[in-house]
C-alpha cells in the first residue's frame, strides 16, 4: 500500500511540475517571445492576437496576427504579417539536438519583398546575433493559403502576386513535391512537381509541369526537368504546348545580381492569335489599344539573352515560315532582332527607358511574294499573287503607342508589283480598304469583283507628329487605269483625307467618261474609308490642316503627267521627277 502512494504520489508531482512548467512556458513565451524573435532578426515583432501551443507527437506554436517589421531604409512598414502562422516540431529531431520544422502552415499573409538601391535586402536578417552561424533549419512540409506576396526591385519597380495556396512536401529519401497555384496580372499559373520513378529520370533535377490560364484565351500545358544550383534557376528539356502550337528547349534564371536569364527555344508551330485577339469587352469600356500604356516594368531588373526559332508563326491572316528572334537585355535596354522567309522579311527594334514611358527604334525591310505570306488556314482559296516590298523605320519616345506615334518621326514606303489582290488579303495591307473603296467609287463592280488585277501600287509617307504624309504621292495602275494622288493618315485618330485623280486606259466603256481625268475624295477612317467624285476642282479645297501638305502633291507638275500611257508607279518612286 505504501508502495502505491509513494508511485501515485510521484506520478503526481511530475505532472504537477509538467503543469506548472507548462503554464510558465506560456507565460513566459506570451511576455518574452516577441523580444526574443525581434533580437534573432534585427526588426521590430509584434504578436498582435496572442499565442497557443499545441503538446502532441509534434509539439507547435501557433501565432495569431504576426507582423514583423522592415529595416529603416525600406519604403514598406513591414516586410511581412500573417493572420495566423502554425509551426510543428520534430520530437525525434529535437532528442537528436536538430531544428527540424514537421509543418509550416501560414493563412492570410502579406510579404512585401524589397531592394535597395544599393544591394540591401530586407529579408536579409541581422540583430544582436548578427555574423553568426545560423543553424540549419530543415522543413518537412510548407503550406501558404490566400496570401500576397510583392517585390520592390532596386530600381522602385513593383510586382505583386496573389497566391491562392503553396504546397512543399519533403517526403523521406525522395525529392520535394511542390505545388502552387497562384495569379499574377489576372493570369492564373499552376505549377507542381510530380515525383518520378528512379528508372523514369532521364536528367538530374525535378519533374516540373504546370498550367497558365490567361483569360480568353487558351490555356498553356508545360513540363519541365527543373534544377537549382549555387548560380541559377535551370529548366530543361522545356515541352509547352497549347491548342496545336509547341515550344521546347532550355532557359536558365539567374539566382544572383549578377547573374543574367539565357535560353534557347524552338518551336515548329505556334499561333499567336488567340492571344491576339481583342478582348471580349463592350466597345465603351474596352480601352483602344493605341491608349494603353506599356509595362514600364516589364523590362527593368532583367538581364540576358535569348534565341527563338519557330517553323510557322502565325499572326491571324498572316504565316511566316523560318522566324528568327535573337533578343538581348541589358540594364532594361532590349535589343530585338527579327528574321522570316531565309531573311527575306527582317527587322530591328531597340528598346529602352525614357524619362517618361520608353525609346523605341523600329526598322523594317522586306520583298518576297505576297502569297508566301497569307494564312492557309484562313485564306486556303484566296488567289492573291504579286512580289511586295517595304522599307520601314519609326523612332519616338512615350508610355503608350499612341505616345510613340505622335512623337515619332520616320518612313514608310510599300511597293506591290503585277499580279493579283484579294479585298480580304488587301484589307490586311496598309491602305488596303482604301485602294478597293476608291475602285469601287470608280470602276463597275463587275470589273473589281473579290480579286483584282494589279500592276502595281505605292505607297509612300513621311511620319511627324502624329500624322503619315504621303508627300511623293499614292500611285495605283490596273489593266484599266492610272490613279495618281496624295493626303495623309491621323495616326492618332485614324482618321484619312486622300485626293486621286485618274487617267483612262481601256475597257471601262462610256460611262467613265464622266468621272475620267477628274478629282475623288476618300475620307472617313482606315477601318471605314468613303470614296466620291469630288465637286471641287481645287486640290486642297477643305482639307484638314494636317492633311493639306500630303494634297499638294496634286498641285505640282507631276499631276499634269499623268496619262493613260505614264506608268504613275514609277512617277512616284522617282520622287515626281
Amino acid at each position: 500500500m505504501a508502495i502505491k502512494t509513494t508511485v501515485v504520489t510521484i506520478i503526481a508531482v511530475t505532472c504537477g511540475i509538467l503543469l506548472v512548467g507548462l503554464v510558465y512556458i506560456r507565460l513566459y513565451l506570451d511576455r518574452h517571445l516577441e523580444s526574443m524573435l525581434a533580437a534573432a532578426l534585427g526588426r521590430e515583432v509584434r504578436i498582435e492576437q496572442g499565442l497557443s501551443l499545441h503538446w502532441s507527437r509534434s509539439p507547435g506554436i501557433t501565432l495569431k496576427g504576426l507582423w514583423i517589421g522592415n529595416p529603416q531604409w525600406s519604403s514598406g512598414e513591414y516586410l511581412a504579417r500573417a493572420e495566423r502562422a502554425t509551426v510543428m516540431l520534430s520530437t525525434s529531431a529535437l532528442l537528436q539536438r536538430r531544428l527540424e520544422l514537421e509543418q509550416v502552415m501560414v493563412q492570410n499573409a502579406d510579404v512585401a519583398l524589397e531592394v535597395a538601391a544599393d544591394g540591401r535586402q530586407n529579408w536579409s536578417f541581422g540583430g544582436d546575433n548578427a555574423g553568426e552561424e545560423t543553424p540549419g533549419v530543415a522543413v518537412n512540409e510548407l503550406r501558404i493559403e490566400n496570401s500576397q506576396l510583392s517585390y520592390r526591385s532596386s530600381d522602385g519597380v513593383a510586382y505583386r502576386l496573389g497566391i491562392a495556396g503553396i504546397g512543399y512536401r519533403k517526403p523521406p529519401g525522395g525529392p520535394p513535391e511542390v505545388e502552387t497555384d497562384f495569379t499574377y496580372r489576372n493570369t492564373l499559373i499552376r505549377i507542381s512537381t510530380a515525383p518520378a520513378k528512379p528508372q523514369d529520370q532521364k536528367s538530374p533535377g525535378w519533374p516540373l509541369s504546370g498550367r497558365i490560364e490567361i483569360p480568353e484565351s487558351p490555356a498553356i500545358e508545360m513540363a519541365a526537368q527543373l534544377q537549382i544550383t549555387d548560380c541559377c534557376l535551370q529548366l530543361t528539356q522545356i515541352e509547352v504546348t497549347s491548342d496545336g502550337s509547341d515550344i521546347s528547349g532550355e532557359l536558365s534564371f539567374p539566382l544572383t545580381q549578377e547573374g543574367r536569364i539565357g535560353g534557347s527555344l524552338n518551336s515548329n508551330l505556334l499561333d499567336l492569335q488567340p492571344y491576339l485577339s481583342r478582348s471580349g469587352q463592350p466597345e465603351d469600356k474596352a480601352l483602344p489599344l493605341l491608349q494603353r500604356e506599356l509595362p514600364e516594368d516589364i523590362l527593368q531588373g532583367f538581364n540576358g539573352a535569348l534565341k527563338l526559332s519557330i517553323g510557322r508563326l502565325l499572326l491571324d491572316t498572316y504565316e511566316l515560315e523560318q522566324f528568327e528572334a535573337d533578343a538581348d537585355l541589358e540594364d532594361s535596354h532590349l535589343k530585338l532582332i527579327l528574321g522570316a522567309e531565309n531573311r527575306r522579311l527582317s527587322a530591328d527594334i531597340d528598346l529602352k527607358p525614357a524619362k517618361r514611358g520608353w525609346q523605341a527604334s523600329v526598322q523594317h525591310s522586306g520583298k518576297l511574294e505576297l502569297s508566301e505570306l497569307i494564312n492557309s488556314a484562313q485564306h486556303g482559296g484566296d488567289a492573291t499573287r504579286a512580289p511586295l516590298e517595304v522599307e520601314f523605320n519609326l523612332r519616338g519616345t512615350g508610355s503608350s503607342l499612341n505616345d510613340l506615334i505622335q512623337s515619332g518621326r520616320g518612313q514608310f514606303l510599300m511597293v506591290v508589283g503585277e499580279g493579283r489582290l484579294s479585298k480580304a488579303v488587301s484589307a490586311k495591307l496598309p491602305l488596303g480598304d482604301v485602294i478597293y473603296t476608291l475602285l469601287g467609287a470608280i470602276l463597275p463592280q463587275e470589273q473589281i469583283g473579290d480579286q483584282s488585277r494589279l500592276e502595281c501600287a505605292v505607297m509612300q509617307f513621311d511620319i511627324a507628329e502624329g500624322v503619315a504624309t504621303s508627300s511623293k504621292g499614292l500611285a495605283l495602275r490596273t489593266g484599266q487605269l492610272n490613279v495618281l494622288g496624295g493626303g495623309a493618315v491621323n495616326l492618332r485618330s485614324g482618321k484619312i483625307q486622300f485626293r486621286f485623280k485618274t487617267a483612262p486606259r481601256r475597257g471601262l466603256g462610256i460611262g467613265f467618261l464622266g468621272v475620267a481625268d477628274r478629282l475623288f475624295d476618300v475620307t472617313g477612317t482606315l477601318q471605314k474609308p468613303t470614296a466620291a467624285l469630288s465637286m471641287e476642282r481645287t486640290v486642297t479645297f477643305g482639307a484638314m490642316t494636317w492633311a493639306t501638305s500630303g494634297l499638294n502633291i496634286l498641285a505640282s507638275s507631276i499631276l499634269s503627267r499623268l496619262s493613260a500611257s505614264s506608268n504613275p508607279c514609277e512617277m512616284v518612286l522617282r520622287g515626281g521627277k
